[in-house]
């Protein structure tokens, strides 16, 4: 079987009998998704502009699953628009059309296609299912090797093949780095979204229990990484590559929240953190990419273990028993603030921001959309749990409060 280089999506109705997409990927190293209606596939195409390298249309499809009626040349023509329009929306997106000729004919099909404006494989409006499919394969890997994002992936096999769902955060960061904007701090999100992401496939890899893939807490993760008894299966340097990823992506990106107007704003946009604010001001130029190198280290580490059972069990053995002793860190920890709250709770403290960007009161951390009007104003903690973020050295605590009356 060839190497796996192309991602096509192929909307037809009937079940591929053929050995169509067997021939497909073991011949061309094509990887074709098939979706039954023209509904669904314009949804998929939507949901995955940016890995999709070509689209292949049939004619005779219908447009919702189902639909009772069989579908004709009108039904074709109303749909082809928006597929096209989408596969324009960004960087084009070659389609081709595999018919067996319609019910109209293949005649009929030529003043559709020409009406839009087709730049590519200008030879061949359509291919015949019946001979024609070898030819189609070769026009579309031609077309797809002009794609810049498809050179992209194919540049970066091996940091493409860790796992399909961070793939598109993945194009994303590269095409960040090849700008050379060095005032854009948009990749830290794109990083951050990949690191959430990507904690399912180190679970599955067993290098972190599935406990710390269960809520949105990632810093939890890169704590656990760094413990030294995980030096048996991980390297120290790929420890640093990704525990620094984490927190520093974490500093230089914002989560988001929604406006009352309804668009995404970030979070106390007048006082971004300090790693965030640097990048944009342009007072540090190389952060973008030793975070980027840094995240692609640990990811290249990553496609490079091995995954047979016995591999598998060893590092699983490993995990547990490293992560029973977290676990009892944590209780101790808990222990601890339980036994001190007293100290904290009900006194009042001075909200003040850190030169990274953190609000806190004394020793707790503080959430910073809530607290960024209250900066300099004395403040009640009316509650305090465990600080588990990048930041707990520094805050030991995490503390919800109250405005003075």
């Amino acid at each position: 079987m060839k190497e796996i280089k192309y991602k096509v999506l192929w909307i037809d109705d009937e079940e591929d009998t053929g050995m169509f997409i067997d021939r497909a990927r073991d011949t061309y190293g094509i990887d074709i998704h098939q979706e039954f209606c023209y509904s669904s596939g314009e949804k998929y195409l939507k949901e995955n502009l940016k890995l999709i390298d070509a689209v292949i249309l049939d004619v005779n499809c219908k447009i919702k699953k189902d639909d009772a009626h069989a579908p004709n040349m009108g039904s074709f023509e109303d749909r082809i628009s928006p597929i096209d329009k989408l596969c324009r929306s960004n960087e084009l997106i070659p389609w081709f059309v595999y018919t067996g000729g319609g019910y109209e004919g293949f005649a009929s099909l030529t003043p559709i296609i020409r009406s839009m404006h087709k730049e590519w494989d200008k030879e061949n409006l359509y291919y015949d299912k019946s001979k024609k499919s070898d030819s189609m394969f070769e026009a579309l890997i031609n077309e797809a090797n002009k794609r810049h994002s498809t050179t992209l992936k194919m540049k970066y096999p091996e940091l493409f093949s860790v796992d399909e769902n961070i793939n598109g955060n993945l194009l994303n960061i590269l095409e960040l780095l090849e700008s050379n904007d060095v005032c854009d701090a948009h990749i830290f999100v794109e990083i951050r979204a990949a690191l959430e992401t990507l904690r399912y496939k180190m679970v599955t890899s067993c290098i972190l229990p599935q406990e710390l893939n269960e809520n949105i807490n990632i810093n939890r993760a890169a704590n656990f990484i760094f413990m030294p008894e995980m030096q048996k299966i991980i390297p120290s340097y790929i420890q640093q590559s990704y525990i620094s990823s984490v927190k520093i992506t974490n500093e230089a990106s914002h989560a988001k929240r929604l406006s009352k107007e309804g668009d995404d704003e970030w979070m106390n946009s007048e006082n971004p953190p300090r790693a965030r604010k640097d990048v944009q001001e342009g007072r540090a130029p190389y952060l973008r990419t030793s975070v980027a190198n840094a995240f692609m280290t640990f990811l290249f580490w990553l496609a490079s273990l091995e995954c047979e059972p016995e591999k598998l069990k060893v590092r699983r053995i490993i995990t547990e028993k490293a992560y029973q002793k977290f676990k009892r860190n944590d209780s101790k920890s808990n222990k601890y603030i339980q036994e001190n709250k007293s100290d904290l709770i009900g006194k009042n403290f001075k909200v003040e921001m850190d030169e990274s960007g953190i609000f806190h009161c004394g020793i707790c951390e503080i959430p910073s959309v809530a607290a960024c009007k209250f900066e300099g104003k004395e403040v009640t903690l009316t509650d305090v749990s465990e600080n588990k973020s990048c930041n707990r050295n520094k805050y030991p605590y995490f503390a919800k409060f109250k405005p003075i009356q």
